[in-house]
Parts: structure tokens; C-alpha cells; sequence
């Protein structure tokens, strides 16, 4: 349990880990699950390289509520809490993707005990948030994925171990690099792993430039150039509906409204 501040106390928990670890899908899985307990609705609203206060008033504009021309910042966010409260009864969910400083966030946040907030983050907070440190994979089990990804009677795995563990080892044991990296090769079963290995070195930076980066960042990269080839194998309609895509964020897409217009 943590302070929200004030005489109230509001549930203020937190995963953490780096990038590509997994947060954000645990977090997602989270709120699918348990949408039913969140009667009063959920904000999913994302944090990093975002004003949050926007992200909150924009929130308000899409439910027509006249903010107040209040003189605080803080004023504004609280009335908009209460707006939400009056709204819709019960308990509610804050989910706040990628904070990267709990004191930035911390005075917008709402202090009815009514609130539950959840915040994914790749910083590991203090009290009084409650943390869940989200680790990378152990070699064996990112093998496992790798292989599960692959499917269990492919054969490319076993005939070059050493190559699949150098993948791993340069994705971080990762596990959206892992996907990115099985789904690769579900797809194309005449690529070999030396193959793959090559393509994803042809999108790293050059050595010097990875060398100065943290450990953490270099990882990033890693992620981004996997990324980034599986993107380019897409086809220029493909690519163009996902930016499309992308523009909703987090709203739910039904496939049938994708197929129908490709």
C-alpha cells in the first residue's frame, strides 16, 4: 500500500525492468484480466517522451468536461479526478506506461482510496511505490522460447546452438527480442541462424558508437535493429496500415476492419 499524499491512501504499485523485458505486456495482461474489478474504468495513458498533464487533459476533452481556468497545475488534475469519480462509481485503474521519475509524476496523482495507479518504468522506485523488478530471461528458458517461437520440430535450433546462444546473448535474453527473433524464423523456414545472425549485424551501429552506450541502451538497440528488420520485410501497404495503426496506441483493433480495407 502507498501514499498517494493526504489522509487517504491510494495503491501505488509499479514493474520495473529494462526495455524490452516485458512490462508492458505484463501490464496489459493485467488490465485484460481484470477489467471486471475496475468498475469505474481504466486510464491507460503513457508517460515517457509525453506531457502527462496533457495526456490527462486531453482525457477530459474526450469526455466534454470543462476543465476549470484553476491557478495550479495540480488543481486542474485533481478536479479531473473527481470528475472521474463522479462519473463513473467504484473502484478505477491509472495505468501509467513508462514513467521515468516517480517525482514527476507523483503530484498529478489522484489521493482518493477509490484509485488503484500502475505504472510499467525502467527506473526501480522507492517507497511508497510497491515494485515488481521484472529480470531478463535465464539463457536456458530464452532458449526454450526461442525454441517454442520456432516451433518443436524445427530443426535449426539444434543444428547451430552456438549460434542461437549468441543471438540470445546479444538480444539481452529479452523477451520481445526473442519474439521479434522466432517469429522471424517461423516465417521463413529456409533462413538459417548464421544468416540471421549476419542480417541483424547489418543494422547494429558501428562498434564504437554501441561501445560508449550503457549495457541497458545497448540492449535497446539491439531490439530496434531486430525490429527493424522484420519491419523491412513487410510489404509497402503492410508498412503503411501499421503506421496507420499505430496513431491509436493502445485501442482495441478488430482484424476484420484491417482485412477489409487491405
Amino acid at each position: 500500500m502507498g501514499s498517494g499524499g493526504g489522509a487517504q491512501q491510494v495503491v501505488i504499485a509499479a514493474a520495473a525492468g529494462m526495455g524490452g523485458v516485458g512490462k508492458t505486456a505484463l501490464a496489459r495482461a493485467y488490465v485484460r484480466e481484470q477489467a471486471a474489478a475496475y468498475p469505474g474504468g481504466i486510464w491507460w495513458l503513457r508517460v515517457r517522451e509525453m506531457d502527462l498533464v496533457s495526456e490527462i487533459l486531453a482525457a477530459a476533452a474526450f469526455f466534454a468536461w470543462e476543465v476549470p481556468d484553476l491557478p495550479r497545475t495540480e488543481q486542474q488534475v485533481a478536479w479531473c479526478w473527481q470528475q472521474w469519480q463522479q462519473a463513473a462509481p467504484g473502484k478505477r485503474l491509472l495505468m501509467l506506461d513508462d514513467v521515468p521519475d516517480y517525482s514527476a509524476v507523483r503530484p498529478f496523482l489522484p489521493r482518493d482510496d477509490s484509485f488503484r495507479v500502475l505504472m510499467t518504468s525502467r527506473t526501480q522506485f522507492g517507497k511508497p511505490v510497491d515494485r515488481l523488478d521484472l529480470d531478463m530471461l535465464a539463457p536456458a528458458v530464452a532458449e526454450e522460447l526461442l525454441r517454442a517461437l520456432m516451433g518443436p520440430d524445427d530443426p535449426r535450433l539444434d543444428a547451430d546452438l552456438e549460434t542461437a546462444a549468441k543471438i540470445l546473448e546479444w538480444l539481452g535474453y529479452l523477451p520481445l527480442g526473442i519474439e521479434l527473433v522466432g517469429k522471424y524464423l517461423e516465417a521463413r523456414p529456409t533462413v538459417s541462424l548464421a544468416i540471421l545472425w549476419q542480417r541483424l549485424q547489418d543494422k547494429r551501429l558501428d562498434a564504437r558508437a554501441l561501445a560508449e552506450l550503457p549495457a541497458e541502451r545497448a540492449y535497446e538497440y539491439n531490439l530496434r535493429a531486430t525490429f527493424e528488420l522484420s519491419w523491412q520485410e513487410l510489404s509497402p501497404l503492410a508498412q503503411q496500415i501499421a503506421g496507420l495503426l499505430s496513431i491509436f496506441a493502445l485501442a482495441p483493433i478488430q482484424q476484420d476492419w484491417i482485412l477489409e480495407r487491405v
